[in-house]
């Protein structure tokens, strides 16, 4: 996905944990952000947006990715602050249209 979005111009900042994740929204100040839902080690991606709040990072344009197309998941992502759910794989051109409009 990196290749992907620096390729059609957006600078991109990559995280593989929350913590990670955290430090990201802390120090660059995303815009829009593609959130797997599904980390390394069990770990929830909707914990980053918790997390972020916790800091006082305003919270971006948030685009989930999962593999769990039931109704409990996308819920979970409405109510945790995701302004759109989108069931992997997702298609390149989908997922530049969406950040395109978030942009």
């Amino acid at each position: 996905m990196t290749i992907l979005f620096e390729h059609n111009g957006y600078r991109v900042s990559a995280a593989a944990s929350i913590a990670e994740a955290v430090q990201v929204g802390v120090h660059d100040e995303p815009r829009v952000v593609l959130l797997d839902l599904s980390l390394g080690q069990g770990e929830d991606g909707l914990e980053i947006i918790r997390r972020w709040r916790e800091c006082g990072v305003t919270v971006p344009h948030i685009i989930a990715l999962t593999g769990h197309s039931d109704d409990d998941t996308h819920e979970r992502c409405t109510r945790a602050g995701c302004a759109a759910v989108l069931l992997k794989p997702v298609p390149s051109a989908a997922l530049l249209a969406n950040v395109r409009a978030a942009t």
